[in-house]
């Protein structure tokens, strides 16, 4: 019989919501690759971020920017953390005060008659109702809380002095007094703080990250505005805190210093005697020290302070040590926050460590170290509790779902601050800050700056919001279109050319490039919004890929019976085309600021994506699985005899797998796997069929391939059974 050879083309793209005979000839499945063009081909790898600094945790939002002196920073942020990262790699906690070390502006003090039992309540709470196209429902979101753990040590200013507290609620503690009282109810006007390093944050499950110049700003979901600028000083403030010399160490009853390389300092006994420094430089009130040892001690039941006294009274910190062993060092870091108050008791500068409770113990210390931290703080006069946030290119720090100027919270109210000044919330004549409510869509889920307006999202529809210059209106509204809101914040991006492409709640893409809102057709959507996992919307977030015009959603799949990020679904938005994959990644910043994208994963580890062919020096695996097709026109059963592989660039070994069908009901058999190497030009096979599926796959280190055409070597076999 006459031998020829078959080439099939495959449609472009991956076809889930068709049955697989209807998306002949194409593909149906796909891991790790792209399209270029109307070909399929492996993605690139990716490599650790220098240093690997690991955030530690699932990130809820990152950011990128460059700051005055053209240093590269990144942000990363979790539900309790608030990192920035330096382009060497070099990781920085700038958590806010308010989410470690809380720090109030008041509080409501309540004791029972003939109790010493004071009960603290420090929270503002607002309730917000919801309609929607399920039903109507009230969230309550907490602007604030105390954030603090039960054993925490506190400064109480109204009392002047550290008490140790226990946690009712996130809204209530407790402290004991030294004597009982009446009864009695009391504002404090005054700040009190956690005093130790307890990691206590409220809570915030979203968060906004954008830059204000140089400065980043950052808005917990439901809570204030902080901002961070870069040019911490981290100077070292101790002498001799490894001990390698006493020279610069007052040391008090039971303390003996060893010197070395490094040394340490013991502490034996029971009393309180200390081991004092005056330090290099003034502990500044108001301002954030980090302390750092490591202790080792075979004791327990007791408890060790540093005291830093500024040019106030002490901050006292207490820690309860682990028992490591004698000799087996164990590191601490903790925050403490200089209070404002004046004090003259003990020389300032002055760091005193002493155990504060227990028996008779003995600890050694060393490896001491005490800098400046400059933390994300809260702009005082910003509204306390906004759902997003972002920045506008024209110099306006933006609100979104806040506090109204009046004080009422509104979920649907945009609000801007003057220009050039982020401290200036307040509209008057003379400045160009203000405030609107959306009048349709039920609650502000996010918004972006693009080219020429700002495009921001509710749970229903989409609105343009444009600057005039005009000090009568400063912004323009358009309501652009609805049933096509935001699922989630972080659902939506921009690409390179200012066009704006969402997830939305309505079970759909959208993308506005400045004329009509376009639903976008997705080859890949009953597939996607079926088995996303509803009760985790909040984890979708998109990525863009701008060096291949592609833009990512990652999401969370009931398939995977998972609590985070494990798929994603990706759009050529220069080709229309779509195909998706299962990959971990918890946040990504397009290239620009840094050479490639960066991405992190589920453990908080940060990775250059589109960087080299490997998995960060381990097995690349990628794969690309047809539709079953028919081999030559489908009428005869056909003899396969070889495959003739076409692959560009090929870096490792390529797998062909066949599913083989001689009807399109019935049982399919396999064949493979059959190997390509780098050098192969063809690779014999002998089986037959009508209909044929195939499975191309790779997984090496390195692993690189761009397919030209699938050609085979046939033979009708003469049979039409």
């Amino acid at each position: 019989m006459a031998q020829n050879v078959a080439k099939i083309d495959f449609q472009p793209g991956v076809q889930k919501d068709r049955s697989p005979l209807a998306a002949e000839p194409g593909w149906v499945n796909s891991q790790w690759i792209r399209f270029r063009g109307i070909k399929p081909e492996s993605m690139g790898g990716y490599v650790a971020f220098t240093g690997t600094p690991d955030i530690g945790a699932a990130v809820l939002a990152s950011h990128q920017w460059v700051d005055l002196s053209g240093n590269k920073w990144h942000a990363y942020a979790t539900a309790t953390k608030l990192y920035v990262v330096d382009q060497s790699g070099n990781k920085t906690d700038i958590t806010p005060e308010t989410v470690t070390g809380a720090t109030w502006d008041s509080a409501v003090v309540s004791q029972v008659n003939g109790s010493t039992v004071y009960t603290v309540t420090v929270a503002v709470y607002e309730t917000v109702t919801i309609t929607n196209s399920k039903g109507t429902y009230t969230e309550n979101v907490l602007v604030s809380g105390h954030g603090l753990a039960t054993g925490d040590s506190v400064f109480l200013s109204w009392l002047n002095d550290t008490e140790v507290v226990t946690v009712l609620s996130q809204t209530q503690f407790t402290y004991i007094a030294s004597a009982a009282g009446s009864t009695t109810t009391t504002t404090y006007d005054t700040p009190f703080y956690n005093a130790n390093t307890a990691d206590p944050f409220v809570g915030s499950d979203a968060w906004s990250l954008d830059n204000w110049g140089e400065s980043l700003v950052a808005v917990p979901r439901g809570l204030g505005l902080y901002q961070w600028f870069p040019g911490t000083d981290t100077s070292e403030l101790v002498a001799d805190g490894d001990f390698d010399s006493a020279a610069n160490w007052v040391s008090g009853t039971g303390w003996a210093i060893t010197t070395g390389s490094p040394g340490y300092a013991e502490f034996t006994g029971a009393g309180t005697g200390s081991l004092d420094q005056i330090v290099a430089a003034n502990l500044e009130p108001g301002e954030i020290y980090n302390i750092a040892f490591e202790l080792a001690t075979a004791s327990t039941g007791f408890s060790v302070s540093f005291d830093a006294y500024s040019t106030a009274s002490a901050t006292i910190t207490t820690i309860t040590p682990t028992a490591s062993g004698a000799t087996t060092y164990t590191s601490y870091s903790m925050y403490v926050s200089m209070p404002a108050n004046a004090s003259t008791t003990v020389p300032f500068n002055t760091i005193k460590i002493r155990q504060a409770a227990g028996g008779s113990v003995t600890y050694r210390i060393r490896n001491i170290s005490v800098n400046k931290v400059s933390l994300a703080t809260l702009v005082q006069t910003a509204p306390r509790q906004s759902e997003a946030m972002f920045v506008d290119p024209n110099r306006f720090v933006v609100l979104l779902g806040t506090v109204e100027f009046s004080g009422v919270y509104n979920p649907l109210l945009v609000r801007w601050c003057n220009q050039e000044d982020i401290t200036d919330w307040t509209p008057a004549s003379d400045n160009l800050s203000g405030e609107l409510p959306l009048s349709t869509g039920v609650k502000l889920v996010g918004g972006v700056a693009t080219r020429g307006q700002n495009f921001i999202a509710t749970e229903s529809d989409v609105h343009a919001m444009q600057y005039t210059g005009d000090p009568g209106t400063v912004f323009v509204f358009q309501p652009l279109a609805s049933q096509c809101g935001l699922v989630t914040r972080r659902a939506m991006i921009k690409d390179s050319n200012g066009a704006v492409y969402w997830w939305s709640n309505a079970g759909q893409f959208f993308r506005f490039g400045g004329g009509a809102i376009e639903a976008i057709p997705c080859t890949l959507l009953r597939d996607t919004m079926e088995n996303v996992t509803t009760t985790l919307y909040i984890k979708i977030h998109a990525g863009l890929n701008s060096a291949f015009q592609e833009i990512f959603w990652f999401y969370p799949d009931t398939r995977d019976s998972a609590t985070d990020v494990t798929r994603y679904v990706k759009f050529n938005y220069a080709t229309g085309v779509w195909d998706s994959g299962a990959f971990v990644c918890t946040a990504w910043q397009p290239q620009g600021i840094f050479p490639y994208p960066v991405a992190v994963d589920g453990d908080g580890d940060i990775f250059f994506m589109e960087n080299g062919n490997d998995a960060n020096g381990g097995t690349l695996t990628t794969s690309i699985t047809s539709s079953y097709f028919d081999i030559e026109d489908g009428g005869n059963l056909t003899l396969i005899e070889r495959i003739i592989p076409d692959f560009d660039d090929q870096q490792g070994d390529v797998i062909f797998n066949f599913n083989l069908k001689a009807y399109p009901n019935a049982s399919a058999t396999s064949s493979g796997p059959h190997t390509a190497t780098t050098t192969t030009e063809k690779i014999d096979t002998i089986f037959t069929a009508r209909q044929a599926q195939v499975v191309i796959s790779s997984a090496a280190d390195p692993t690189f391939w761009r397919m030209g055409a699938i050609r085979f070597d046939i033979r009708k076999s003469g049979s039409r059974r």
